[in-house]
């Protein structure tokens, strides 16, 4: 699946009724829309979506976790945090430790 895609079966599970709302503008939406007041649930949200695109029994370093937290927040659109997972997740992977 892409990043869209995990992204829009995350905001449906998390919050189908928002996610109903927005409709075909669901990735225009802040994240506080879909969680109002809550970060946690944001973080805990762009994590998901973030691990849903790595392999299996892969990780990332923690710095990585911290910088998508700080980089995303209940003030960006989806589909302005769609680029930054991208981004923090290539990044990541450009920069580990014996690569082929």
């Amino acid at each position: 699946m892409t990043i869209d895609e995990d992204f829009q079966a995350v905001l449906h599970r998390d919050s189908p009724a928002r996610f109903q709302q927005a409709g075909a503008m669901w990735k225009e939406a802040f994240l506080a829309f879909y969680y109002p007041g809550n970060e946690n649930a944001i973080d805990q949200a762009v994590i998901a979506v973030a691990r849903a695109q790595l392999a299996p029994a892969s990780n990332l370093p923690a710095h990585v976790w911290d910088n998508l937290r700080l980089m995303i927040n209940g003030n960006t659109r989806v589909k302005e945090a769609v680029p930054v997972i991208a981004s923090a997740l290539g990044a990541a992977i450009e920069d580990a430790p014996n690569r082929s």
